[in-house]
């Protein structure tokens, strides 16, 4: 990655932020996966949307990537979602990135079970 992980906080997220952390609503939820979508743990809280977008490009075509940030300071919560435009693309992000390090920091990828 490039200086772009510098950036100031304006921009550095996705538009999902926010939100407590409790995670007792998925729990309650469903699951109800279209198998597009791949939830990246473990993320260096440097890393922006941009950055998400740039490394999964690689394996598809990205439709939407979003770093997940707490709403109050804007900071990365150290992972996001990248929605792709095909299940098999889904697959190779997650065959192709999972364990591969951004920044120092394995990269933690799963099927977004929730999208």
């Amino acid at each position: 990655m490039s200086s772009v992980l510098a950036a100031v906080i304006d921009g550095r997220c996705g538009t999902r932020g926010g939100g407590g952390g409790g995670g007792s609503g998925a729990a309650a939820r469903p699951e109800a996966s279209s198998g597009l979508q791949i939830v990246v743990r473990n993320l260096p809280w440097s890393t922006t949307s941009e950055d998400l977008r740039q490394v999964f490009q690689q394996v598809g075509n990205v439709i939407k990537a979003d770093a997940v940030c707490h709403a109050d300071t804007g900071r990365s919560k150290g992972w996001g979602t990248v929605l792709f435009e095909t299940r098999e693309q889904a697959q190779a992000a997650i065959q192709g990135f999972n364990g591969v390090e951004l920044e120092h920091r394995p990269m933690q990828i799963k099927l977004d079970r929730y999208d």
